[in-house]
């Protein structure tokens, strides 16, 4: 157990040092722009995969219009219900974010040999890998870009 809690807490660490801005975006505005990269969603759909309320998914929204990240467009079926879209500006944008990230991941793992490298990326492998966010996808999609 004394490991589970030193790696709990190694991974809190690294998840504060690495918080904040992601380029042009802020950690809620990538996650919603990561979605909607994969294909559009409606309000409801983004609120369910996000785990946070409509009115919260529709104010994050409102901000990624007025920088012409996301369109919205009517749902012919429910006219209610409007399906979001990531626009161009908004991939350009979500590939800043990613590479201002992993630029940020670098700077943090700059004391690691080669060696221990390889092995942490085989390690966080098998920690993600019944996940359906796992690393081979998100390369697969930065080398689509």
């Amino acid at each position: 157990m004394d490991s589970v809690h030193a790696i709990a807490r190694a991974l809190f660490i690294i998840h504060h040092r690495l918080a904040g801005r992601y380029g042009p975006l802020t950690r809620p505005q990538l996650r919603i722009l990561s979605l909607l990269a994969q294909s559009s969603k409606t309000v409801s759909e983004l609120a369910d995969q996000l785990q946070i309320s409509s009115p919260g998914v529709t104010q994050a929204l409102d901000k990624l219009q007025l920088q012409n990240y996301i369109r919205r467009e009517p749902v012919l079926e429910d006219q209610r219900a409007v399906r979001i879209f990531c626009t161009p500006a908004g991939a350009e944008a979500l590939h800043e974010a990613l590479r201002h990230y992993e630029q940020r991941v670098a700077t943090l793992l700059t004391n690691l040999s080669n060696t221990h490298l390889e092995t942490l990326s085989g390690i966080l492998q098998l920690v993600v890998s019944d996940d359906n966010d796992t690393l081979e996808r998100y390369e697969t999609k930065e080398r689509e870009q």
